[in-house]
């Protein structure tokens, strides 16, 4: 029962912080046929919304949906920024402390259960685009029967 009710209060603390679009994309969810979405820098995942904390939160929970084909649990390495090899950097609004230009992106690696291959994928918190799944990967839908 407690894992059931961590499911609806986690779906529904991403549903406000990251509004009705972001339920909608992961329940239309397709895989991209482009190989290199998400794992280069050059094509990352492109997750932004209005509040990067929104999107950081958005971010870890599509990577707590990503399996593998077999339908193995990916683990979480560490996450780090790195510079947007496009460049461009833009104006992030002020919030806490000194204005602050775009132009990073969050790379996570992350590693299969049962395995030592290890899989990285670029996220962009602060742009949007259709949301897809990495080639190879499958998406598991939220479902509140999951144990």
């Amino acid at each position: 029962m407690l894992y059931k009710n961590t499911i609806v209060f986690t779906l529904c603390l991403i549903f406000i912080a990251c509004g009705p679009g972001f339920v909608e994309q992961i329940q239309k969810i397709e895989s991209s046929t482009d190989r290199t979405y998400g794992y280069t820098a050059t094509n990352p995942i492109k997750i932004g919304f209005y509040d990067p904390r929104g999107s950081v939160d958005a971010t870890y929970f599509f990577l707590s949906r990503l399996r593998t084909q077999s339908g193995q649990h990916l683990n979480l390495l560490y996450r780090v920024s790195v510079k947007d090899p496009a460049g461009a950097p833009f104006s992030l609004p002020k919030r806490f402390g000194p204005p602050s230009d775009g132009g990073i992106l969050d790379n996570y690696l992350m590693q299969a259960e049962g395995s030592t291959d290890t899989i990285g994928l670029y996220f962009d918190i602060y742009r949007k685009d259709l949301l897809m799944v990495p080639s190879g990967l499958k998406f598991a839908q939220p479902d509140s029967t999951e144990k």
